[in-house]
């Protein structure tokens, strides 16, 4: 009996649980309803409020003019001026009058309290997302920086000097960094001309919403920067697909990357105007450079920096049909150094090449504005010098020091070898597990440079040439550059006054390192970071300067060597800068500068037709083609 008792109560309680189920079905998707489209469209919300209100106010309206009044309209007004004034009420003599306004007058209350509730959340959530970076830039020809690394306030910097003479000057970057991050960073590391502005927006590279939101269909640039990101390189090339497929532009893009596969597949699948920049390579070729030219990594830095003479590239058709050799030397403010077109770039071109309809002229000054077109031909009479014999030849049976780790110390390797004949011995002292490729040139000691130094007191003076770097390239570059510091403190204590040593090159990463040694005259500081970013900004600025720094920053092409005066000529008489350049041109070598005795660099010199009196330590600085120099 108890049995079918429980039974009955079982199909009791689960006809009433049915019965209750599609109510409470019906209330969850009545709720789940609403809260999504409150939180689809918020205005709505103000909108529901409104709407509320309004039936309030009707039926406050016919409850007064039932009990109270024998006027709806002036029953209407009445509860009107109960919801938006909380003291009109106590003017009511009757009870119900008295009762019916001040039930009004709370809805009021509640009515506005929430209305301004939902507006204050509405500005707050506005705010919020203005200060995460995620409304849009409605800008034009502005320039876009994709990407967050040390190298990107360098790069504010040079090209808000760059663009000191425009109106208006905005630059947009966008990266996965927080907004509030970022706009500190760039206050507390950049300093702006009054014509930039920088704008700061966070979010997915590749992704088309956050592209879309920096109007990259309306930029007049676009640079994506190289980052601490294991696959970087993969993220630029699902960018740049993402930018092809989903914008049609034709804007100059710098892409900064780290492996040279990248970059083929970059022009093999992408197929629009790429500026391709490896900054592994390209400060490789600077510090075999600087082995091969002392001094030549402060001549670069003074090179890419607007802050004094640049490579321009300007349009040239009144002097189509002209010999290269008489544009030159016409005006002091310029130093032209060669021809570029659409298939080629000629550093130190003949005398006698006759500019075509295509040519270009790559000049060097402070601003290509400043070039006078006008031709007066050459009328000076130079003095005449005899270059010494193998001038321009480098040195043979060089003794090389590596200090430290390079994270590509092979391909440096490669290309110090590129610069010296097979006679050039390279050692390597690391306490890094380094694995280098097999060379009977190049010998490799596991030590640190503290602990070897001690034990072989004498042996750094048989070096030519010594490469300092940290060990490790994990840390920071402050820690790096404090460990360069210290070797370099510790190779100059033990130097003697008979060491073969003449030139040493460091790899520095903060450009304030250098302020602490600056009257050094031989080290030589190869500062990556900042050398790369000034190259990135001179082609942002005139991306067809590109071929022409490419040239020179490779094997093969053109080089810029510095070399002491008496090095190439005999110092007997005032020469003026001319005199000399005109000397070298008929070696079809071009003078574009020179650092004198107290170690001032001076690019593209002024007054270059007065004569002064050389020194035997003032150096000479010129472009020369790759084939002319000697091993």
């Amino acid at each position: 009996m108890s049995g079918l008792f429980t039974s009955i109560r079982a199909l009791r309680h689960k006809s009433i649980n049915n019965n209750q189920q599609p109510k409470l079905k019906m209330k969850n998707l009545l709720h789940y309803k609403i809260e999504k489209l409150f939180i689809k469209k918020p205005i709505i919300k103000i909108f529901s409020l409104l709407f509320i209100s309004i039936i309030s106010l009707f039926i406050g309206s016919l409850f007064y003019y039932y009990f109270v009044d024998v006027n709806f309209t002036s029953s209407l007004w009445n509860s009107w001026t109960f919801i938006v004034d909380a003291g009109s009420h106590v003017a009511e003599t009757k009870f119900a009058g008295k009762f019916i306004s001040v039930i009004i007058t709370i809805l009021g209350m509640l009515f506005f309290a929430t209305l301004i509730g939902l507006l204050t959340s509405g500005i707050e959530e506005k705010l919020e997302e203005l200060k995460k970076g995620r409304s849009s830039v409605v800008e034009k020809n502005h320039t876009i920086i994709l990407g967050w690394s040390n190298k990107v306030f360098s790069i504010i910097n040079q090209i808000s000097k760059a663009n000191e003479n425009e109106k208006k000057n905005v630059i947009v970057v966008l990266s996965g960094k927080d907004k509030s991050e970022m706009d500190l960073e760039v206050d507390n590391n950049t300093q702006l001309y009054g014509n930039t502005e920088v704008i700061t927006r966070t979010g997915e590279l590749f992704r088309f919403e956050e592209l879309k939101k920096v109007s990259v269909n309306e930029a007049k640039i676009l640079i994506i920067l190289e980052e601490e990101n294991e696959f970087t390189d993969n993220i630029k090339i699902r960018t740049l697909l993402a930018i092809k497929k989903y914008f049609s532009i034709n804007i100059p893009i710098i892409v900064e990357l780290r492996d040279e596969i990248t970059l083929g597949l970059i022009k093999k699948i992408t197929q629009i105007n790429i500026f391709p920049i490896n900054m592994t390579k390209t400060v490789n070729r600077l510090i075999a450079q600087s082995i091969v030219n002392p001094g030549i990594g402060r001549v670069y830095s003074e090179l890419l920096d607007f802050n004094g003479p640049s490579l321009f590239i300007i349009d040239a058709p009144q002097f189509v049909g002209e010999e290269f050799s008489n544009l030159l030397f016409q005006n002091d403010e310029i130093c032209i150094c060669g021809i570029s077109n659409e298939e080629e770039t000629i550093l130190c071109p003949k005398k006698d090449y006759k500019i075509k309809d295509r040519d270009k002229l790559i000049i060097l000054c402070d601003d290509k504005q400043h070039f006078i077109s006008k031709i007066n031909g050459n009328g000076k009479v130079y003095k005449k010098l005899q270059l010494k014999d193998n001038s321009f030849n480098q040195e043979q049976n060089k003794q090389i020091l590596i200090i430290g780790n390079h994270i590509y110390l092979n391909a440096l390797i490669n290309e110090i070898f590129e610069y010296f004949d097979v006679t050039t011995k390279i050692t390597i002292i690391s306490s890094s597990n380094l694995i280098i490729d097999e060379n009977k040139n190049i010998k490799l000691i596991n030590d640190t440079f503290e602990k070897h130094i001690k034990q072989s007191d004498n042996e750094l003076n048989k070096y030519d040439d010594i490469i300092v770097f940290s060990n490790n390239e994990q840390d920071d570059k402050f820690t790096n550059d404090s460990e360069v510091l210290v070797n370099y403190l510790l190779i100059k204590d033990h130097l003697s006054e008979e060491s073969n040593v003449k030139h040493i090159v460091a790899e520095i990463f903060d450009d304030d390192t250098e302020k602490i040694l600056t009257e050094e005259s031989s080290l030589d500081f190869i500062i990556s970071e900042d050398l790369i970013s000034k190259y990135i900004s001179s082609i942002a600025f005139d991306p067809k300067i590109y071929t022409t720094w490419e040239d020179l920053f490779s094997y093969g092409g053109n080089l810029i060597q510095v070399k002491k005066f008496p090095d190439l000529f005999q110092i007997d008489e005032s020469l003026s800068f001319n005199d000399i350049a005109n000397n070298l041109l008929e070696y079809n070598v071009i003078l574009i500068g020179y650092i004198d005795e107290n170690n001032i660099i001076y690019i593209n010199p002024v007054n270059k037709s007065t004569e002064r009196q050389w020194s035997i330590n003032d150096k000479l600085i010129y472009i020369i083609e790759r084939g002319q120099i000697g091993n």
